[in-house]
């Protein structure tokens, strides 16, 4: 029974002496990713302990040292290789042959051994290469090919971007990987539908397909039920979603995710059946019922919110509610007078390569003071910010209507009125869809019309390739009417930055930021948003939840307890861990406030985690139990911890759950801190240490 087992990859266990065996199983190339390994490093071997398998392993670590010094995060291209290696098992063990490799029983580990450790050796490697002309002739068969190009596959699903062999080998062996470059290499492999849904989950760190947006809706039908050429219909899809009518009756208006998939299913079976050999035509009539039902759906789904942002704002004011106190007197004895101006520097980033801009990153203006001497004013950002590779950009442009009309009462008896997601055509190069984002309908006076008619406008929101222009007077057509772009647009990767003016009193106006003192990959210009002292104030405390984000990430000279352990030398293992997982300020508040945002894994496991961990620290029983019983308060306290982590796996795993993400995993580095972090005796004021920390190190390796 124990080969039996292994050999479905029975992993991901988590057990305590109060907590139930949690279980999975999962493919042989995850299972084998997720063993402890050995790596060489120099001369020197060490064991890395990628999972920790139970709550006793993590207990038993001495210090937040020793823990930062065991945590490792996988890169994406270990997980891609040994999927790879099983995937293509039997090319594969014939070229091992070939290369005298022993073929016996666990093959597949060893020769993706090899494979990984060339790659990051960054060793020419006739393997890699070999492997990747397996997936390139797989995009091939499974329909990816650049459409009028046969030296290129697809290198994205609406098929504006062309990968070669090289952008190929780039995205299968890099250390990340976007959403987006996954979904093309789902398509291209031909993923099981439980593989992808693993990808997603466990390597790329979010929740399963989201049946409420388009795009994932068509991938579900394609990896879920269609057999044949998954590409051909995910395009099919595409094309008939913005001209098939809304029908009524298909779904019955769920709210949940869960009970549009478990509709969906079953409306589907028909389509089960569907392989390579059966056309479109053959389930054409079948599939436009789905796609007029969900567009019923969707239309009409009104103030739904995805159950992550309900779960989010729901920990966040359990949360806010049990650390109210704490956080008044933190910030009543908080010192610093709003002498430093705040706002925004905006980054214009290279969208083939994403940036990444570390808390601390400072920015410059040259200015002349009373003196009339120049002198620099530098900006320091507060937070970590990262803008990621993107194929295509999102931004709206204002449009006004050639065509003149009289002013109504209505707008939509306005010459010219558009109402609201109407489908705009135009033969700019690089646009890939134009929509109207609200009806296009206020009546306005043009000025360059010598009879000073009124003209509607409005604003249309843009999918297009980076770097696209759209000049002044771009023309885009709908309704029998021609939109005139109002000005000049580039459109460029742009990520705004949270940062405070280091000089007292000073503010700076829009665009007076221009230079950036670190050499940031990817970086091509800065400009910024006004700096005002009224935003210290007024924008971070009353606006967007600036107080909580400021009880959150405490200041490292106002480091409560401190943790001894963390070094200098140990805060360099931070970053790895913690970069990605901070709120900003704005987004806090629009937690609170349910407005229509992204609510990422990390999201819902913070926010789970501060509101169990704030409700035990201000409960006070622990310590008053440990107290009463001092002689046996080393056995007392351990069963409390044991217990108290039980508690927060269970809790953790039903939010995570429930939201569509994979449960709390301890090979994850911040999973497994967040968990060590319970074994505090005060685990928020542990977890606001651990920032200080860190934004002290992201400072001083600034400087």
């Amino acid at each position: 029974m124990k080969d039996q087992d292994n050999m479905h990859g029975i992993s991901n266990r988590v057990s305590s002496n109060r907590t139930a065996v949690f279980e999975a199983k999962i493919t042989h190339w995850y299972e084998d990713e997720a063993k402890p390994r050995q790596e060489s490093s120099g001369r020197h071997q060490k064991t890395v302990a990628v999972e920790l398998q139970n709550w006793e392993d993590l207990y038993t670590i001495p210090d937040t040292a020793k823990l930062l010094q065991a945590l490792h995060r996988v890169p994406f291209y270990r997980y891609m290789i040994r999927y790879l290696v099983y995937t293509f098992n039997k090319e594969l063990e014939k070229e091992a042959e070939r290369q005298g490799m022993d073929c016996s029983q666990g093959w597949e580990e060893r020769y993706a051994g090899c494979l990984i450790s060339e790659r990051e050796r960054e060793a020419a490697s006739g393997r890699l290469r070999y492997l990747t002309e397996l997936v390139w002739n797989a995009f091939l068969k499974n329909g990816c090919k650049a459409v009028g190009r046969t030296e290129k596959i697809r290198g994205n699903l609406k098929g504006t971007q062309k990968w070669d062999r090289e952008d190929l080998e780039t995205v299968l062996y890099g250390e990340r990987i976007s959403t987006g470059n996954f979904f093309m290499l789902a398509f291209g492999l031909h993923m099981t539908y439980e593989d992808l849904t693993l990808f997603l989950q466990k390597v790329l760190k979010r929740s399963k397909l989201n049946l409420w947006n388009v795009d994932e809706f068509l991938i579900y039908i394609c990896f879920h039920w269609i057999k044949g050429d998954r590409m051909a219909f995910y395009q099919w899809g595409k094309e008939n979603w913005e001209t098939v009518p809304a029908k009524e009756g298909i779904f019955s208006a769920p709210k949940q995710t869960a009970v549009i998939q478990t509709e969906l299913d079953h409306i589907l079976q028909g389509l089960e059946q569907t392989d390579s050999q059966e056309s479109l035509e053959d389930i054409s009539e079948a599939a436009s019922d789905v796609l007029a039902g969900y567009k019923y759906l969707i239309e009409r789904k009104g103030d739904y919110r995805r159950t992550a942002l309900k779960c989010a704002g729901q920990r966040l004011g359990e949360f806010k509610e049990l650390c109210q106190e704490d956080m008044e007197e933190y910030l009543f004895s908080f010192k610093e007078e709003q002498k430093y101006a705040h706002g925004n520097v905006r980054v214009v980033y290279d969208a083939e390569q994403g940036i990444r801009i570390p808390a601390g990153t400072r920015f410059s203006q040259n200015v002349k003071n009373k003196d009339g001497r120049q002198e620099t004013v530098w900006y320091t950002a507060l937070e970590t910010v990262s803008g990621e590779p993107l194929q295509e950009l999102e931004l709206d442009i204002n449009v006004i209507c050639t065509k003149a009309t009289a002013k109504h009462a209505k707008n939509k008896e306005n010459i010219g009125y558009l109402p609201n997601k109407t489908v705009l055509e135009t033969n700019l190069d690089g646009i890939l869809e134009a929509t109207a984002f609200h009806a296009i309908a206020k009546p306005v006076k043009k000025k360059t019309d010598p009879e000073n008619d009124y003209h509607v406008t409005g604003v249309v929101r843009i999918a297009c390739v980076p770097g696209t222009i759209i000049a002044e007077g771009s023309p885009f057509y709908a309704g029998g009417y021609t939109y005139l772009a109002a000005k000049k647009t580039v459109c460029e990767a742009v990520v705004e930055v949270p940062v405070k003016c280091e000089k007292e009193d000073w503010e700076a106006t829009i665009n007076q930021i221009q230079v950036c003192e670190s050499s940031l990959k990817g970086l091509k210009r800065v400009g910024n948003t006004k700096i005002s002292l009224r935003s210290a104030k007024d924008e971070e405390e009353n606006r967007t939840g600036g107080s909580l984000y400021r009880y959150l990430y405490t200041p490292f000279e106002d480091l409560i307890c401190g943790d001894n352990s963390i070094s200098d030398k140990n805060a360099e293992y931070l970053p790895e861990i913690l970069d990605g997982t901070m709120f900003s300020a704005t987004k806090l508040w629009q937690i609170e406030k349910q407005k229509e945002i992204e609510i990422t894994r990390n999201d819902i496991l913070t926010l789970s985690f501060l509101a169990q961990m704030a409700e035990i620290e201000f409960d006070q029983s622990e310590y008053m139990e440990i107290q009463a019983n001092a002689n046996e308060a080393d056995t007392i306290r351990q069963e409390l911890f044991e217990e108290r982590y039980a508690d927060f796996l269970i809790q953790t795993n039903r939010d995570l759950t429930t939201c569509g993400f994979q449960g709390l995993y301890l090979a994850d580095p911040y999973d497994c801190m967040l968990a060590y972090l319970t074994t505090c005796s005060e685990p928020l004021t542990a977890f606001r240490n651990l920032w200080a920390v860190y934004l002290d190190y992201q400072k001083n390796r600034q400087l």
